[in-house]
């Protein structure tokens, strides 16, 4: 007997196997897009009306447009590069050295031809749209359609302001953004993507700390990638030595020198090395590496579980907030990916919640309740992520950032602790679904097993879909 797609022929059903309905599996397209949008709307609300209060307005330190001084480091560096042909021997505005590798100045180059004021513009209007961008792209990733996408990724640029971080971002004109936006180039595209590797390893060789997520490929075991990565960081290194005069020396000398970022006991300052200086008042070496190893373990398991349910997305947010925990030095500002890392965390939690809706037949009723849980699952991420609220945003919590008071002593330690406990969290979520998923897989009896006379496609339907990942349907997006 023939058959063919379009074909009459069947193959014949046997009337002895029951048939198992397909299960109503939740597309994590929009099933709570709009309890979602409602509540990153209201965040993005109360972001708007903060940070265009008066007191903000007022405030030396709040006010985003009153010093923009990390932008106009890289503008005056590379202003002393072309008269004095050297980049790390000069303090720049406020006394700040340059920090950055020396491909991180090849890369500012065109900064010379611009004016500092229409540069800051242009700087910050490119972090707004890489920030929208990387929004898009991860819910996009999680299944969102459009106008669940478009309406979330507008309200979440605004809403995420409610982060120190990206308010440090802003403030500062920080570059953080910009590198964030090119390792998501290499995990929101998907695993095949045309020359992946090739962001991960230009925003290594701008700034060292992306060089992290390199790790996802090896644990992917996708070799063409890492080699992609690491030979762009080599290529950058000799063309930073080679382009810059004193370039060679930030290799040999300046990259050990962690006091020209920050001191430890300063209260921007955090990671790990920097929590433990401020709870002892002096550096604890021997205790920081071992920690150092102990996250770095957790944070493995947490991506081997991501990379085997196909979850790019949440390697890359796990990786980009690894990279601030483990670092010699952090500042609050390094931590941008907790911004993708919420949306991810919003998708997954809704998602749980509708496919604990799945048995109210009523579809009005199951509307209506998955769209609490999407509004709930953007609570509980909120009230998770207080350590990291912008303190122009909410006052109350202006201790938790940056603030010279250490009062309790938690404080300190509030945003590496917090990040910790979602990589553990993660990484349990992704050892009890394996074990869930390997026990749901053991062999059946033989009475229970699929006979010769059994459709192929009926046993399709009856596999679990994989919580995280996108519907698996015909219209799904690819980036």
């Amino acid at each position: 007997m023939q058959s063919g797609r379009g074909g009459k022929h069947q193959l014949p059903r046997n009337p002895d196997t029951p048939q198992a309905p397909a299960p109503a599996s939740p597309s994590s397209s929009a099933v709570a897009g709009g309890g979602i949008s409602l509540g990153v709307l209201l965040l993005a609300g109360w972001a708007v009306l903060s940070m265009t209060s008066r007191e903000v307005r007022h405030s030396q330190n709040g006010n985003l447009f009153v010093w923009p001084a990390d932008v106009t480091v890289y503008y005056q560096a590379v202003q002393h590069l072309f008269r004095e042909h050297s980049l790390y021997d000069a303090t720049y505005v406020f006394d700040l050295p340059f920090t950055y590798p020396p491909f991180a100045a090849v890369v500012f180059s065109p900064m010379i031809l611009m004016e500092r004021k229409p540069l800051i513009v242009i700087w910050q209007l490119g972090s707004l749209v890489i920030l929208f961008a990387v929004i898009a792209a991860t819910l996009r990733q999680r299944g969102y359609k459009w106008p669940s996408l478009f309406i979330i990724s507008i309200a979440g640029v605004f809403a995420s302001f409610n982060l120190a971080a990206v308010h440090g971002n802003f403030f500062w004109g920080q570059i953080n953004i910009y590198l964030m936006g090119l390792v998501a180039l290499d995990f929101l595209r998907g695993s095949k993507g045309h020359l992946r590797g090739l962001g991960t390893g230009l925003a290594a060789g701008i700034k060292l700390t992306p060089a992290l997520s390199a790790i996802v490929f090896v644990l992917e075991r996708r070799w063409k990638p890492l080699f992609v990565a690491i030979g762009t960081f080599v290529v950058s290194v000799i063309a930073g030595c080679l382009l810059i005069p004193d370039g060679l020396r930030y290799w040999t000398r300046y990259m050990f020198e962690t006091s020209r970022i920050g001191v430890q006991s300063n209260p921007g300052a955090h990671s790990l090395r920097g929590a433990l200086y401020r709870w002892h008042n002096t550096d604890q070496i021997a205790l920081w590496l071992i920690l150092d190893v102990l996250v770095i373990i957790v944070f493995l398991i947490a991506v081997r579980g991501a990379i085997k349910h196909e979850d790019l997305p949440m390697a890359m947010c796990l990786s980009g907030i690894t990279a601030p925990i483990i670092a010699p030095f952090s500042w609050y500002h390094h931590w941008v990916f907790l911004v993708p890392t919420g949306i991810v965390l919003i998708c997954d939690i809704s998602k749980g919640f509708a496919l604990a809706t799945q048995r109210i037949h009523n579809n009005r009723v199951r509307w209506f309740v998955n769209q609490c849980g999407g509004f709930l699952s953007v609570a509980i991420v909120s009230v998770a992520f207080v350590p990291f609220v912008n303190p122009y945003s909410v006052p109350a919590f202006r201790n938790l950032a940056y603030s010279e008071s250490f009062d309790p002593t938690i404080i300190p330690g509030s945003y590496v602790g917090t990040g910790i406990a979602i990589l553990i969290v993660v990484a349990l979520r992704y050892t009890i679904e394996s074990a869930v998923t390997s026990s749901t897989h053991a062999p059946q009896p033989s009475h229970t097993r699929q006979t010769a006379h059994t459709p192929r496609h009926s046993a399709q339907r009856r596999a679990p879909q994989k919580w995280g990942s996108p519907a698996r349907s015909s219209s799904r997006n690819h980036l």
